[in-house]
């Protein structure tokens, strides 16, 4: 760090050593107090009295894949009857979890459950801005449709039924997408 934009001081009287090291950073005449580079961790409780920023666009969520098979980022996917997650192939299936995270641009903002596994393991978007898999050969998707899984693997489609959409619904479309394409 250079100590020209970051002013430090020592909170407590005791000297500073490698095992007790208490700073405070504060920001003089600069936007930033302090810049990491690399993987940062804090043991113990964090404490934010204002906003966080992220480059990313979504909350996820890490869920085990179900079996062997590999799922692209985009894909609509729904849990299994074990718990893990699995691409969809029914339509309007109201088991429907999520799409997978990384798509495009889309990266997670913010990914939860994120531990060790023997298995696969994968972020689904659960709320925020994803980039889906969808299939418009039967129906046009309009900015605002909401969206549900289709019986193409992996790609959503325009809730048309409202009866069949209750509990399916993935979410809003943000784009429109034509009949034409798949």
């Amino acid at each position: 760090m250079n100590a020209e934009w970051l002013k430090m001081r020592h909170c407590r009287s005791e000297p500073l050593c490698h095992s007790r090291t208490w700073r405070v950073a504060s920001a003089i005449d600069h936007p930033t107090a302090g810049e990491f580079s690399g993987k940062v961790q804090a043991n113990g409780d964090m404490s934010v009295t204002s906003d966080i920023f992220t480059h990313g666009a979504d909350c996820a969520e890490h869920f085990d894949i179900a079996g062997s098979s590999t799922i692209e980022p985009g894909s609509v996917i729904v849990i299994d009857n074990c718990g893990g997650v699995r691409q969809t192939h029914e339509a309007y299936d109201r088991k429907v979890a999520g799409v997978v995270c990384g798509a495009g641009q889309h990266l997670p903002g913010l990914v939860l459950d994120a531990q060790e596994s023997s298995g696969n393991r994968l972020a689904v978007a659960l709320m925020g801005k994803v980039l889906c898999k969808v299939d418009a050969r039967c129906e046009a998707v309009a900015v605002g449709d909401l969206l549900t899984s289709s019986a193409t693997p992996g790609h959503a489609m325009k809730a048309a039924n409202p009866r069949r959409a209750f509990g399916a619904v993935i979410g809003k479309a943000l784009a429109p997408f034509r009949p034409d394409k798949r």
